[in-house]
């Protein structure tokens, strides 16, 4: 199972929806090369979208946490902004805890450009 990181966070909506976007979108890719994925961020968007949750990160940090105990790898979607990601931080440093491997996918992947 692949754990996908991507930024979210920002004070544009319209930002917010398009890096959610890309995180659906790159993960349905890997999903239809038979991949496993877990994107927090566009799992959370769409819930997001029809119910009304908490937003703050401590929150979604304990669900995304509990996610990411059952990944064996973890790979960072690097839109723009991703390195100033408090929360990508985060989950770098479980990977990090785990030993799991990290695999960066450029902003500009492309399809069947996979890990």
């Amino acid at each position: 199972m692949i754990y996908l990181a991507s930024p979210y966070s920002h004070p544009d909506p319209v930002i917010r929806a398009d890096r959610a976007a890309a995180a659906l979108i790159y993960a349905a890719e890997l999903m239809s090369i038979g991949s496993m994925v877990f994107s927090p961020i566009a799992y959370g968007h769409s819930m997001l979208a029809h119910r009304a949750l908490p937003t703050d990160h401590v929150w979604w940090e304990t669900f995304n946490k509990s996610m990411f105990g059952v990944c064996d790898s973890m790979a960072v979607l690097c839109l723009l902004g991703w390195e100033k990601s408090a929360g990508i931080d985060r989950e770098l440093t479980w990977a990090a805890e785990r030993l799991l491997p990290v695999h960066m996918i450029n902003a500009d992947w492309t399809t069947r450009n996979t890990i």
